[in-house]
């Protein structure tokens, strides 16, 4: 009689496990389809954002005097505009906004001769 108990409980023992087994897998097999095809998209849109990144700026170092107080040298600001045609919705409309920018009789700006979905050389006018 003992040795029948013992299969038994073996037996029990062996079916708990292996339902607990197949409980976990299909956990995990529905977790990682939720998060791969119900939220597909909302991923999607995060990797696409991923692409910007935060540079380090250094101090600026202060005004400059001679020994006479006469300044040699000024902090001034410099700010470089990139467009990423692939992340531009109408770059024709956001370079018009770029050319109402304020900026300084040094600073350039790129010019747009050509028509809506040509290729655009990279031209600088001054």
């Amino acid at each position: 009689m003992a040795v029948t108990e013992d299969r038994r409980r073996i037996t029990v023992r062996l079916t708990v496990l292996q339902i607990g087994v197949v409980v976990t897998f299909a956990a995990l097999a529905i977790g990682f389809w939720f998060l791969q095809i119900v939220q597909h998209t909302q991923y999607e849109e995060m990797a696409e954002n991923n692409h910007q990144r935060t540079l380090a700026l250094r101090a600026p170092r202060g005004v400059l005097f001679d020994r006479n107080g006469k300044v040699l040298v000024e902090n001034r600001h410099s700010f470089n505009i990139s467009i990423v045609r692939e992340h531009t919705k109408d770059l024709d409309r956001t370079i018009r906004l770029l050319r109402r920018l304020p900026a300084s009789t040094s600073s350039r700006c790129a010019r747009s001769s050509t028509p809506t979905g040509a290729s655009r050389p990279t031209g600088r006018s001054s």
